[in-house]
C-alpha cells in the first residue's frame, strides 16, 4: 500500500508540474515566469527522485514516515513559493494546497494527516497576511475550505482505522477463522466468514450471502 502510494505520488507530482509548465507558457506575459517555470522544472526533478528510491525498502525502514512527512513538507515549500512568485493567495497556484492535504490520507497516519492539514493552513495564512493578493472575505473562506478538507481527511482515517480493528477483532472471535469450517468447500467458507464478521460487525447482509438458510449460519 505504501509503495503504492509513492508511485501515485510521483505520477502526480509529474501532472501537477506538466500543468505548472503549461501554466507559465500560457500566463508569460505575466511577472516572474521564469522564475516560476524554474520551479516547476524542480518538481519534476523532485519527482524522478522519487521514482528512483528503493520503494519496497524505504516503506519497511524505520525513517518511513519522516519520509513521507518530509515528501509533504517540500510540497509545501514549493507550493508557497510558487503562489509568492504568481502574486500572492489570487494565483489560481492556491488550488494545489488542496492536493498534499488529500493525498495524505491515503496512507499516511492519523498523525501525519493531523500535521499536514495543519501545515497547509498555516502555509496559506502566512501567505495571506504577508503578501495578500486577494479580498480578505475569499482568504478567509479559502482557508475555511482548507481547514474543512484536513478534518475530513483525518475523520476519514480515523474512521478507517477504527473499523479495520473492529474486523480484525471480528476475524480473530469468528467460528470460521477457528477453523468452524475446515471441513467445507472455500465458497462456503467464503459466506461463512461473510455472515460471521457481519454478525459481529454489525453490518448488513449482502443479498449473496442473506439467502443461506438459519440452519446454516455460524454460531457466535
Amino acid at each position: 500500500m505504501r509503495e503504492a502510494t509513492i508511485v501515485t505520488g510521483v505520477w502526480l507530482t509529474f501532472l501537477l508540474a506538466g500543468f505548472g509548465e503549461l501554466y507559465v507558457a500560457l500566463t508569460w506575459e505575466r511577472p516572474n515566469r521564469p522564475a516560476l517555470a524554474v520551479l516547476f522544472g524542480m518538481a519534476v526533478l523532485a519527482g524522478i527522485g522519487g521514482w528512483l528510491l528503493p520503494r519496497e525498502r524505504l516503506v519497511r525502514s524505520r525513517y518511513r514516515e519522516a519520509f513521507f512527512l518530509s515528501w509533504s513538507f517540500l510540497d509545501f515549500a514549493l507550493i508557497v513559493l510558487g503562489t509568492l512568485a504568481d502574486g500572492g493567495t489570487a494565483s489560481p497556484l492556491v488550488l494545489i494546497f488542496f492536493v498534499p492535504v488529500v493525498f495524505s490520507s491515503m496512507s499516511y497516519p492519523l498523525g501525519s494527516v493531523v500535521a499536514v492539514g495543519a501545515l497547509s493552513i498555516v502555509s496559506y495564512l502566512a501567505l495571506a497576511a504577508t503578501v495578500g493578493g486577494s479580498s480578505g472575505s475569499y482568504q478567509v473562506a479559502f482557508a475555511v475550505v482548507l481547514a474543512c478538507t484536513g478534518a475530513m481527511s483525518a475523520c476519514r482515517l480515523a474512521t478507517t482505522t477504527a473499523s479495520e480493528k473492529r474486523l480484525r477483532r471480528c476475524r480473530m472471535r469468528s467460528p470460521t477463522a477457528r477453523g468452524y469450517s475446515k471441513r467445507r468447500s472455500p465458497s462456503e467458507r467464503a459466506s461463512w466468514m461473510k455472515l460471521a464478521l457481519r454478525r459481529c460487525t454489525g453490518w448488513p447482509l449482502q443479498p449473496s450471502t442473506a439467502t443461506m438458510t438459519p440452519s446454516s449460519t455460524p454460531s457466535g
